[in-house]
């Protein structure tokens, strides 16, 4: 059998187990994309925005993307050409994230009463559609996949699993996912 036979199976079970599973109140179905379009056209911007402020220059050119040593999601490592982009600083706090909900009538989150000190940490348990109708609010977008990669990699081009070299190193990433900690507390790439 072919290497792709077992991957391709388990993708059409994943489609088919997500349509047949029963939506949450509010959830957005990704197959749905027309109902996802006309709630993002509703979407404006805010007033103010965007702002560049936090925001980081990435130069463009080529760039390395993905990893000889990943599986089909990251091999075979490629040249892709990129314009320069920006990229912010730091994560969306969740107090931002809780202000873009209230003013938008998007689909609540979890914690819709942080306290003051949740809302300075990261929002998680965001989906893309959450995250993208987020970045519209604020005049930005998400990045590409090879924005990400190249801005996470910090200008490093060897085929190296962190910026840093090959190990691991707890005081230059939060690793902890039980613990989230405030934007800006470790190194930049």
């Amino acid at each position: 059998m072919n290497r792709y036979f077992y991957p391709l199976l388990l993708s059409l079970f994943f489609l088919v187990a997500c349509q047949n599973s029963e939506k949450r109140k509010g959830e957005i179905d990704l197959f749905e994309l027309k109902k996802f379009d006309a709630q993002m056209e509703k979407l404006s911007i805010k007033e103010g925005a965007p702002s560049f402020k936090n925001m980081v220059k990435i130069e463009g050119g080529f760039f390395s993307l993905g990893s000889e040593k990943g599986g089909l999601a990251t091999s075979p490592r490629h040249d892709v050409r990129l314009r320069p982009f920006y990229i912010d600083q730091y994560e969306v706090k969740l107090g931002d994230y809780i202000d873009f909900v209230k003013n938008t009538g998007w689909r609540k989150h979890r914690t819709m009463n942080p306290t003051e000190q949740e809302k300075q940490m990261p929002a998680t348990y965001l989906t893309w559609i959450d995250a993208a109708a987020y970045c519209k609010w604020v005049g930005k977008r998400l990045p590409t996949e090879a924005e990400w990669e190249k801005a996470a990699r910090g200008g490093n081009q060897a085929d190296i699993d962190y910026p840093w070299g090959n190990k691991l190193d707890k005081t230059k990433a939060n690793t902890n996912p039980d613990k989230i900690v405030k934007g800006g507390q470790y190194p930049p790439n």
